[in-house]
């Protein structure tokens, strides 16, 4: 042993007593007591001087510290004569096992466990590590506990080992596991396992505690006492781990091994799903928890109320990321369905069918597309291979067509294309433009985005209005006809009269007798109906600008339109158009975009708006959708969804108008294909069409958007209920929580944590991640209980105070901070920690 460690050894041992003795048992280390010099102590060898040295160092020196060395084994104590003095300070010992204990500063009651695990000393970084965290009062049992700590590199909890070698058994690996046993300490934390979950096997070892777990906590989940071989608290303890953000993933690794281990994918098939929804320990749960609520869906056996409720629980589980297409695509279909039950298609004017499509109608839109978008992004098709289809036929066959049909009627008795009411899109500039530049230092911003219709508007004014301090309102413009990009761009630039003329072999607008075809040319008739205070530029370039361009666009023009195209891009290429939805996503993302940009560069009065809307159906059509006649005249124009020429023939399944009909100057004619049906045109898109006059492509949304100076948005507030009874005597407690208010765009969600712990933040229970999102006006249907399952910790915490406390992550970091708490008592007695 270095001189320098006995050194620091005995100097330690100083610290304390006067004298210390120094037995050199084995005779080989008095070239160290010769080489040891400590400041203030004198050094005597003891050989046949032992009562001169007794009377030295108790009577003649009573202050001075005394290092006594014998060299070979202690005395027997009837020979020897400083026996007494030995008894009243201390020993130095040279074996293995005391030098471990002076440098952990610990007495010499704790050299049974160091004899017992000499392996785990034997390596000075273990030892470092355990002196960090040992106290010289621990117990042994704390002892050993923090040993297996150091060796599995967790807290100094038995349920935080078992989390480690949990971890380690999910990625393949065995260190801790091993160490722990080659340091004899494996029994003592199978003991301790079997103590505190009630774990008894054969074979203990992390493995197979594993597969016990997994295999009595989904016993105890569904009701099979038979197979419970665990305690209680073994729930908690898995719950604990099956929730935690830093062990999540393991549990995942292990359940899925697990799952096939015990078979459960056989038992699940014998299981009705609506009684695994609060099973949350296998994601073949919620396989089978999708798989039956898409069959009840389409075969109508639950209500659109129940599946939001399923979901919503299944929202707060483990695997709902992996499954969130397949749960939203199937609520929507629930919600669709239960819509379209109860929805009257009828209408008693144009007016009327407008009012009505803004009102309630366009919804059904909306849930379709949700519906088709989360199917696609779910990449399963054949587990949707019969709700997909019903909600297709559902949508094109009762809704699609009957409203369209409906509407018809009206527009075919139209002598002319407008509707009382319902604000035209060439009004546009004059209504909504004019008023600013009438007024001095007032700008507006307008966002054209091509192809945005209604439905999805009113999403996008939903999200809007989620972010702080915006406000947005929505309402209708009746677009012009036919509704095709060239001439709804044109009609929203200042202009007296529009008119279709053919050039190069198709067709032009004019506004004011200028081509509008273009940035270019728009940007022209914009600065000029704005006396120069006015620019067009492509959404993407003011993207891409720096901060301070895009303050001095905004600065320098009083109006600026920036034109957006992502929908009709994808939507208007046969090879693209199945991915239309998809580009309404990447909309709402990019326009969210635009609008802060906008507001940075202190933009504070925004419209969205757009040329025209559209018609899509998922499925390819089939030959009952397509007109069987030709149209025929001179045609300079023609699309699925239109024809624009001269001396069009007449026919049953077009409507025709004339320029003046719709507003236009100039001779030009107009055919419509009646209700939803396309013309035959070679070489383009089928499913994606505009150009019509259905609800879907005419009815043009204008949203206003106003910035506010103070915040605006909160997220809801959430109560715990207090029960008469706030003591605690079992080991679970139920709590109830109650969301205060419904949500909406400005009372968002809360997510949050809710468990029970000591006053000093010591996690005593299970956790529950929670989420609190309900709109519903019921307060009953807001009330939202739980089970809190108590760990062993809640032991070391009886006759104490306890808080049930919801916590949640602080915004922007990875720290969770008190919301709520309420305190409890604690008061346990030992009959509760039975099982019958």
């Amino acid at each position: 042993m270095a001189t320098d460690k006995i050194s620091q050894a005995l100097l330690r041992k100083f610290e304390k007593n006067r004298i210390v003795f120094w037995y050199d048992r084995n005779r080989d280390l008095r070239d160290e007591f010769d080489s040891v010099q400590i400041d203030d102590v004198e050094k005597i060898v003891l050989k046949n001087n032992e009562f001169g040295v007794k009377y030295r160092i108790l009577r003649e020196q009573r202050n001075q510290k005394f290092l006594l060395y014998h060299e070979g084994p202690q005395p027997e104590d009837k020979d020897n004569w400083l026996l007494d003095v030995l008894l009243a300070h201390d020993e130095f010992r040279t074996d293995q096992v005391s030098i471990w204990l002076g440098e952990l500063e610990l007495g010499p009651e704790y050299a049974e466990v160091v004899s017992a695990h000499e392996e785990f000393f034997r390596a000075g970084k273990r030892r470092e590590l355990l002196k960090k965290i040992i106290d010289n009062h621990d117990s042994l049992d704390t002892v050993r506990v923090k040993m297996l700590a150091v060796c599995a590199g967790s807290d100094t909890r038995i349920d935080a080992v078992l989390e480690n070698l949990l971890g380690e058994l999910a990625y393949d690996k065995d260190d801790a596991e091993k160490l722990i046993g080659r340091c004899g300490l494996d029994d003592f934390l199978w003991g301790r396992v079997g103590q505190d979950y009630g774990y008894q096997s054969a074979t203990a070892g992390i493995k197979d505690f594993a597969i016990e777990l997994f295999k009595s906590c989904y016993a105890m989940g569904v009701g099979d006492d038979g197979k419970v071989n665990l305690r209680q608290e073994a729930r908690a303890f898995f719950n604990r781990w099956k929730d935690s953000r830093t062990h999540g993933g393991a549990f995942k690794t292990l359940s899925a091994r697990c799952a096939d281990l015990l078979n459960i994918e056989a038992d699940l098939g014998e299981r009705n799903y609506r009684t695994l929804i609060d099973l949350d320990y296998f994601q073949l749960i919620d396989r089978k928890i999708v798989s039956s609520l898409v069959q009840d869906v389409d075969n109508r056996t639950i209500t659109a109320r129940e599946c939001e409720e399923i979901i919503r629980k299944r929202r707060d589980g483990s695997w709902y990321d992996d499954f969130a297409d397949l749960y939203l695509a199937t609520g929507f279909a629930a919600e669709f369905i239960n819509l379209l039950d109860s929805v009257d298609l009828t209408m008693s004017s144009l007016s009327d069918g407008i009012q009505r499509y803004v009102k309630t109608w366009f919804r059904i839109d909306q849930l379709y597309r949700q519906f088709t978008y989360h199917v696609r992004r779910s990449s399963q098709p054949t587990l949707m291979k019969n709700l997909s289809p019903t909600i297709e036929n559902l949508y094109s066959n009762n809704y699609l067509l009957p409203l369209n049909d409906s509407w018809q009627k009206f527009v075919d008795d139209a002598e002319a294309w407008q509707v009382g009411g319902i604000r035209g899109q060439s009004q546009f500039f004059a209504d909504q433009i004019v008023p600013y530049l009438n007024k001095p230092n007032k700008k507006i911003y307008v966002i054209i985005s091509d192809a945005l219709r209604y439905e999805v508007a009113d999403e996008l004014a939903s999200l809007i209005r989620m972010e702080d301090r915006y406000e947005a309102e929505i309402s209708p413009v009746l677009s012009v006809l036919p509704s095709y990009t060239q001439l709804g761009m044109a009609a929203l630039l200042p202009h007296r009269q529009l008119e279709i003329t053919a050039e190069g072999g198709s067709s032009v607008v004019y506004a004011d007798g200028k081509s509008s075809a273009g940035t270019q040319n728009r940007n022209a008739i914009l600065a000029q109906g704005t006396d120069g205070r006015g620019i067009a530029l492509q959404a993407e370039d003011f993207l891409q600008m720096t901060v301070d361009k895009a303050r001095e666009i905004a600065r320098n023009h009083d109006v600026v339109y920036l034109y957006h195209n992502r929908i009709d891009a994808m939507g208007d290429k046969r090879d693209t158009e199945e991915r239309v939805f998809e580009a309404v996503a990447e909309t709402f993302e990019e326009l969210l975009k635009l609008i802060k940009k906008l507001a940075n560069a202190n933009a504070n009065n925004i419209i969205i708006t757009a040329d025209h809307g559209f018609i899509y159906q998922n499925n390819e059509l089939d030959e009952s959708d397509f007109l069987s006649a030709t149209p025929d005249g001179h045609i300079i124009n023609e699309d699925r969804r239109f024809v624009i020429g001269h001396e069009l023939r007449e026919q049953s399944s077009l409507k025709s108008f004339s320029s003046a009909q719709v507003g236009l100057s100039g001779d030009v004619e107009i055919q419509i294909p009646k209700s939803i049906n396309r013309l035959r045109k070679r070489g383009s898109g089928s499913r994606y069409v505009h150009g019509g006059a259905a609800l879907q492509e005419i009815v043009v949304p204008l949203i206003r958007i106003n910035k506010k100076r103070t915040s605006d948005v909160r997220r809801v507030e959430v109560s715990i209920i207090r029960g008469v009874n706030q003591t605690i005597t079992s080991g679970q407690l139920a709590v109830k929580l109650y969301q205060e208010e419904p949500v909406n765009e400005k009372v968002q969600a809360r997510s949050v944590r809710v468990g029970l712990f000591t006053k000093d933040g010591n996690l005593i229970s299970d956790i529950h991640d929670l989420t609190f999102d309900l709109a519903d006006e019921s307060e009953r249907d807001r009330e939202r209980g739980i089970r809190l399952l108590l760990t062993k910790e809640a032991d070391l915490a009886n006759g104490q105070s306890v808080y049930v406390r919801l916590v949640e992550r602080e915004d922007g970091t990875s720290h969770d901070v008190e919301y709520k708490s309420v305190e409890y008592s604690l008061r346990r007695s030992f009959n509760s920690d039975f099982d019958f």
